[in-house]
């Protein structure tokens, strides 16, 4: 979902249709979307291979994620791993770009909507603070 939500809404559009299969772990549907973000990081690191600039786009959530998990303080037992922390952080990203004008309220709900299709949360866990 980073990939389509940092440069390619059309695959967003791919996997809102496929979730039923993805979800089922369906061979097909699975195969095409790690060949599709495959394709996606590999063309993002030759094109930036010193993250100098578009590389950085890989990062997507990750800023965020790393406060959740600090504010956690990295314990085996929080209640986010760095995958689901990461899908939250690139919510957060979203959300705060639509602040700044960078991007539309529309696509950060959109974002949200698919990840929480897929199963994974999307708000801050209790008990974390935000500040």
């Amino acid at each position: 979902m980073k990939y389509g939500a940092i440069m390619d809404a059309g695959f967003l559009d791919w996997l809102d249709a496929n979730a039923e299969a993805l979800l089922a772990r369906d061979d097909a549907a699975l195969a095409e979307a790690i060949a599709r973000s495959c394709r996606h990081k590999a063309a993002i690191g030759e094109r930036d291979p010193r993250e100098h600039g578009e590389r950085a786009l890989l990062n997507f959530g990750h800023t965020f994620a790393h406060a959740i998990e600090a504010e956690q303080g990295y314990a085996a037992a929080a209640a986010l791993n760095h995958g689901e922390a990461v899908a939250v952080g690139m919510v957060l990203a979203a959300r705060l770009s639509a602040a700044l004008g960078r991007a539309t309220g529309a696509d950060a709900d959109r974002l949200q909507a698919l990840l929480e299709r897929f199963g994974l949360d999307t708000r801050l866990p209790a008990g974390l603070d935000p500040l």
